[in-house]
C-alpha cells in the first residue's frame, strides 16, 4: 500500500502533482504497473437486510488511493471513447449515456417489435452466478486484444499487467485476513473492473443462436434478459437457446444461477404454451428495480412503489413531530419518498390513470401531513422525464444507446401524396364560366 490517507492528496495537490504524473508516464512508457497497485482490501458488504450466509455479502475492493487516480486518468484519457465504441449496444450496464431506464425501454421496445410476428414472447431472466469474481483473464485479454486499433497498444499492455498477478486481503471490523493471490475475476468497486467484465462478455452479443428474427436480448452488466418469440403453430426454440447461452458462458467459467433465473410468459392469445423445462415460470419478475407483469400494466409495479413510498412518509411524519422544519421535511421526501415514486418512470409510464392517481394520493398525503406545501402531478413528473431523454437522445446522436430505435428522418416524399404539375388552361375552360 502507499500508506498515504486520502486527505494528503487533497491538501498538498499542487505539490505532488508533479511526481504523480511522472509516475503515471513511468508506468505507461514501461508498460508496468507497481505490486502495490494491485493490492485490494476486500471489505464485504451486505446484499441482504440480515446476512447469515457468506454469499449474502458483495466483495468490494478498495485499492490505493493512487491506483484509484490511476484508473481515473487512463479511463478518461484513453479508455472511455474507444470502449463506448466498441461495446455492443445491447449492452446498457457501465457505459456512457446508458441507465437502468435505457435498457427496460430498450426490452420494451423489442417486445412490441416481436409482438407484431408473434403470438406469444417468452422473457427470461438469466441471472449469472458471481459473475464478476470468476470471469476467466484471458477471456478478458482476448477482448481487449481485439481493440489495438481503437485502444493505444500501451494502454492494453498496461491492463493486461494490471490484472495479473494480483492479491488481496479481507478485513472485517479489526480483523485482517492473510495475503491471497487470484487469477480469477476482476476487482469489484474499482473503476476497470466492470469495463474488464463487459470486455470479456461482449462476444456474446455476436452468438449465432442470438441473430435469429424471434430473439432480442437486453443486459446490463451481469443481468441477462432474452425475449424469445413464438407461434402456437411452429412453437419457439428457447430451451435450445437457454444451452447453448450456457455452454457460451460456461467456456467463460461462468454460470447460470438456476434458482435466479425465471420466465414470464407475454400471451398475446388464449392458447397454452409448454413450460420451459427446469426454468419457473412467474406472473411477474422484477427487472433493474421495475415489477413487470404478465398484460405489461405495470399494476404490481405501482402497488409496490406506492406501499413503499407510503412507509417512508410515516417515517418523514414522525420526524416533522419530534421537530423538524419544513425545510428540512422537503429534503427528505425529496431524497427518500419522491425517488421511490419515479424512478424509471418513463417505462411504466403508459399505466392506467387509475394507478396514476394511487402515485398522487401519496403525494397529496404528504400535503396533508404537513410534510411538503405542493407536488408536481406525476403525469407532469412523467412528460417532463420523457421530453428530458427524447432531447438527450437527440443532442448525443449516435453516442446514445437508444439512438438506434428512434425513427429513421425521411429523406425524400416517399409516402407522400405527389404534387401534380400545373395544367395550361384551354380556350374551351376560358370561355366556360359557371359563375360569374
Amino acid at each position: 500500500s502507499s500508506g498515504l490517507p486520502f486527505w494528503i492528496f487533497t491538501y498538498a495537490a499542487e505539490t505532488l502533482a508533479e511526481p504523480i504524473c511522472s509516475l503515471f508516464n513511468l508506468i505507461l512508457l514501461s508498460r508496468t504497473v507497481p505490486d502495490f497497485f494491485k493490492i485490494s482490501n476486500i471489505r464485504p458488504i451486505p446484499k441482504v437486510a440480515r446476512p447469515t450466509l457468506p454469499n449474502h455479502f458483495r466483495p468490494i475492493a478498495v485499492t490505493p488511493i493512487l491506483s484509484r487516480l490511476f484508473e481515473r486518468m487512463l479511463y478518461d484519457k484513453y479508455i472511455k471513447k474507444p470502449y463506448n465504441t466498441y461495446i455492443c449496444s445491447k449492452q446498457f450496464g457501465f457505459r456512457q449515456n446508458s441507465s437502468t431506464c435505457s435498457a427496460l425501454i430498450n426490452l420494451l421496445h423489442d417486445v412490441y417489435s416481436l409482438r407484431k410476428n408473434y403470438n406469444y414472447i417468452r422473457l427470461i431472466t438469466l441471472d449469472m452466478s458471481k459473475a464478476f469474481d470468476t470471469i476467466q483473464h484471458s477471456e478478458i485479454f482476448k477482448e481487449i486484444s481485439r481493440c489495438v486499433p481503437l485502444l493505444n497498444e500501451y494502454v492494453v499492455d498496461v491492463l493486461k499487467c494490471f490484472l495479473t498477478s494480483r492479491s488481496h486481503y479481507t478485513s472485517l471490523g479489526s480483523s485482517f485476513s492473510p495475503p491471497a493471490s487470484t487469477n480469477l475475476g476482476v476487482p469489484q468497486g474499482t473503476i476497470t473492473g466492470p469495463i474488464f467484465f463487459n470486455y470479456a462478455v461482449n462476444d456474446t452479443f455476436r452468438c449465432e443462436f442470438l441473430m435469429s428474427p424471434s430473439t432480442r436480448i437486453t443486459v446490463y452488466a451481469d443481468d441477462n434478459t432474452p425475449l424469445i418469440g413464438g407461434t402456437y403453430t411452429g412453437g419457439d426454440n428457447a430451451l435450445d437457446i437457454i444451452h447453448k447461452f450456457g455452454d457460451h458462458f460456461c467456456s467463460k467459467n461462468l454460470s447460470f444461477n438456476a434458482e435466479k433465473s425465471s420466465e414470464m410468459l407475454l400471451n398475446f392469445g388464449r392458447h397454452d404454451v409448454p413450460l420451459i423445462p427446469g426454468i419457473d415460470r412467474k406472473s411477474s419478475v422484477k427487472l433493474l428495480g421495475i415489477l413487470f407483469d404478465e398484460k405489461l400494466s405495470f399494476n404490481d409495479h405501482v402497488k409496490c412503489i406506492t406501499k413503499r413510498a407510503t412507509a417512508k412518509l410515516y417515517v418523514v411524519f414522525r420526524l416533522r413531530r419530534i421537530g423538524f422544519s419544513i425545510r428540512e421535511l422537503t429534503l427528505l421526501y425529496k431524497a427518500l419518498v419522491l425517488p421511490t415514486l419515479t424512478y424509471c418512470c418513463s417505462v411504466w409510464g403508459g399505466t392506467s390513470d387509475e394507478n396514476l392517481r394511487k402515485i398522487d394520493r401519496v403525494q397529496s398525503k404528504a400535503v396533508r401531513l404537513g410534510i411538503i406545501n405542493e407536488y408536481t402531478p406525476i403525469k407532469d413528473i412523467i412528460r417532463i422525464s420523457d421530453e428530458k431523454l427524447y432531447r438527450q437522445i437527440l443532442d448525443q446522436g449516435e453516442n446514445h444507446v437508444l439512438h438506434e430505435i428512434l425513427p429513421k428522418r425521411a429523406t425524400g416524399t416517399s409516402g407522400l401524396r405527389e404534387k401534380r404539375p400545373p395544367v395550361e388552361a384551354t380556350k374551351f375552360e376560358h370561355e366556360l364560366r359557371l359563375f360569374p
